[in-house]
Parts: C-alpha cells; sequence; structure tokens
C-alpha cells in the first residue's frame, strides 16, 4: 500500500490516540482500528513508531488468541 503524505501527516495524531486506548487497556490491532474508525494498517504504522520507541509492548499471545495485544508502557 503508498502511503500518501496526508496519512503520513497524521501518524503522530494516531499515536497519541493509540496511546490514550492502550493507557486504559490492551487491544489488538483490529480493535484499536475499530475503536479510531481507521484502517489496521493505518494503526500498524504508528504502532510501528510506538513500539520501535518503547511506548507500547506486545502481551503474550496465547494458544487461542488470532491477534497479538499491546499495552502502553508506563514511563
Amino acid at each position: 500500500m503508498k502511503w500518501s503524505g496526508e496519512r503520513l501527516r497524521r501518524v503522530p495524531l494516531r499515536e497519541t490516540r493509540i496511546l490514550e486506548l492502550l493507557r486504559r487497556e490492551a487491544r489488538s490491532v483490529p480493535e484499536m482500528a475499530e475503536a479510531l474508525g481507521v484502517s489496521p494498517e493505518e494503526v500498524m504504522l504508528a504502532l510501528s513508531g510506538l513500539l520501535r520507541t518503547g511506548k507500547v509492548e506486545p502481551l503474550p499471545k496465547g494458544r487461542r488468541e488470532r491477534y497479538f495485544r499491546y499495552r502502553a508502557r508506563n514511563a
């Protein structure tokens, strides 16, 4: 998927909103996308930056879980 300049400009806003969600409770990418009203791809783009900077962390995935869940790290 090609990312337009407009989509890339919205990444910092998405990161902020994702952090707000994850401070309340751990969520999967599809859950975050639904809560924010955006595509899972847009969530993954913002989430990758948050993971790189250590602001969020993945939780261990259970055998029956389809998706990883993520939570905000205490900083």
